[in-house]
């Protein structure tokens, strides 16, 4: 069959792909046109996985009701990045709703917005040392300004951090339930950049 990565490479700009319910594994999905991907109608959203890399390069790129799964097999660091290009300047900005992840996501560009998702990161180290996913469940970078939006974020099984911010990050965080530990606090970092943090989080 078509790999995922075909069938959105061929999708017309501002279309609709539907992923079926089951495992959809790859090294690296990349995105570099407005669509939104979301399940099946038919499909659970527990059982549509997303398994691997992905890099969002654009605006207009939304994912919604899905899994997304780093592979344990592989032997690289695995991340959701999210990012904008010049490109399609007319669409909105990238969107993850109601996804759940164990990869940690970056966003390294534009103001995406991250909506009733659940990131409980999976930091294990594997054989070469290198760890499957970064020290964050969510990493916001400096000239982004992320909405992150009616989520849980907790990285205390695998001892990491809720939240990284990069000292000129803007944002806002609002109504999510973050969890940390003494060791790995929920935020990482003493200054938040410029973002707006709804201090009933921690």
């Amino acid at each position: 069959g078509a790999t995922l990565q075909s069938i959105v490479d061929q999708a017309v700009p501002y279309t609709v792909v539907e992923i079926p319910e089951g495992i959809h594994s790859f090294d690296l999905l990349e995105l570099k046109k407005p669509v939104l991907i979301r399940r099946s109608m038919s499909a659970r959203k527990s059982d549509t996985v997303l398994m691997g890399s992905i890099v969002v390069a654009s605006r207009g790129v939304k994912f919604e009701s899905l899994v997304f799964r780093l592979d344990p097999e592989s032997r690289f660091t695995q991340m959701v990045s999210l990012g904008v290009s010049d490109n399609f300047l007319d669409a909105t900005e990238p969107e993850l709703i109601d996804c759940d992840s164990n990869m940690s996501i970056v966003v390294k560009s534009g103001a995406p917005l991250i909506k009733h998702c659940n990131v409980n990161v999976s930091g294990e180290v594997n054989e070469q040392g290198l760890r499957a996913t970064l020290n964050s469940c969510i990493w916001l970078n400096q000239d982004s300004a992320a909405r992150v939006e009616s989520c849980v974020i907790d990285g205390r099984a695998h001892r990491v951090h809720a939240f990284s911010i990069d000292e000129g990050a803007w944002g806002r965080l609002r109504h999510n339930v973050v969890y940390g530990s003494q060791d790995y606090p929920a935020f990482h970092r003493g200054v938040f950049g410029n973002v707006d943090i709804d201090r009933s989080e921690e």
